[in-house]
């Protein structure tokens, strides 16, 4: 009798945890971003953008076009816009300029930048990243700091981009070390983290762009089987960068053996997420980290995948995941999961 209480008790408190609640948005078709903050939710498509209340899940507002001017963005051959939702503002990053509006999606103003940088506004400055080509030490990534007006203060550092060379002038990125692929950047109030390396290590920098602290695991791979290596070819063949051009490259397309150490990060709440590829039980693993780079625990969160490597688009905030799912009726449904922190 007691094994079947603490069986039941279990059960309770896994749900309790793991509770999600379903909401559909009928009016969303083809999202690229989510990000959530506060109490707004923010969804782009292409160049449309919408805020929708946390209170009632309701759209209040949507605004964006394709164009040059005021409130227009400009996209072009997978470089989209970039959302980043601060205490007082929204900043769009888009080719050529960033944009800023009100949390209520007012239009404020634009800054003209460099065409292709990625930018996110920080301690009155911004981070940026810029892709170098013609390096003598390879194809690079790097992360720049720049002043308010746009200005290159200081590079940062660079990651090499593990570029795969194939038949004659084709040239592919290994998808799956997403982390290392694109290498990232995320910032807090005055840290900046950044990834890239082919190990479980990302930086810690202040906000003037000096090297403050390492962060290192001891991570051990995950192993692909015979299955996880078709899947993930299957993968690359759906990717819409290569489909197009799937008969020419892919004698170019290698299968690793093992997962990268870890495929992606972000920060909520004082919080440091890095989520990794180990799955069960259909929750995914992420490594828990404060703003200094301590280690809190590990947790399995759930999150639904579109493919072996790729979960939907998700956010953490205030305890939540806020993940956007296709379902069988093609509609997309928030999903949002109580996690315990």
């Amino acid at each position: 009798m007691k094994k079947i209480h603490l069986a039941i008790l279990l059960l309770f408190f896994t749900n309790v945890v793991f509770a999600t609640k379903i909401v559909t948005l009928p009016e969303i078709l083809k999202p690229d971003i989510i990000k959530v903050d506060g109490h707004d939710m923010v969804i782009a498509e292409g160049v449309s953008i919408s805020i929708y209340s946390l209170k009632d899940f309701k759209r209040v507002k949507k605004f964006g076009k394709e164009g040059e001017g005021p409130q227009e963005f400009k996209i072009f051959m997978g470089f989209g816009i970039d959302i980043n939702i601060y205490h007082e503002y929204i900043l769009v990053n888009s080719i050529g300029k960033i944009s800023y509006f009100t949390r209520k999606g007012e239009f404020v103003k634009e800054k003209k930048m460099n065409a292709f940088n990625r930018m996110s506004s920080f301690q009155k400055k911004f981070v940026g990243t810029s892709m170098q080509l013609g390096d003598s030490r390879g194809p690079q990534m790097a992360f720049i700091l720049y002043n308010g007006k746009g200005e290159k203060i200081k590079e940062i550092c660079s990651h090499k981009l593990p570029i795969l060379q194939g038949k004659g002038s084709t040239t592919l990125v290994d998808l799956l070390s997403s982390s290392q692929v694109n290498p990232q950047f995320q910032t807090s109030h005055d840290r900046i983290f950044i990834g890239g390396k082919q190990r479980f290590e990302i930086d810690i920098y202040d906000q003037e762009g000096n090297f403050l602290k390492l962060i290192k695991r001891d991570y051990k791979k995950q192993k692909l089987t015979t299955t996880d290596k078709n899947k993930l070819f299957e993968a690359y063949k759906e990717n819409p960068i290569y489909k197009r051009f799937w008969e020419s490259i892919k004698s170019a397309i290698k299968i690793p053996d093992y997962f990268p150490e870890y495929k992606t990060f972000l920060i909520s709440n004082q919080r440091f997420y890095v989520q990794t590829f180990k799955r069960k039980e259909g929750k995914t693993e992420f490594l828990i980290f404060d703003l200094d780079g301590k280690y809190l625990k590990t947790s399995f969160l759930p999150l639904v995948y579109q493919d072996i490597m790729t979960p939907y688009l998700y956010s953490i905030h205030g305890g939540k995941i806020y993940q956007l799912v296709e379902n069988e009726d093609e509609e997309w449904e928030l999903r949002i999961s109580d996690i315990n922190l």
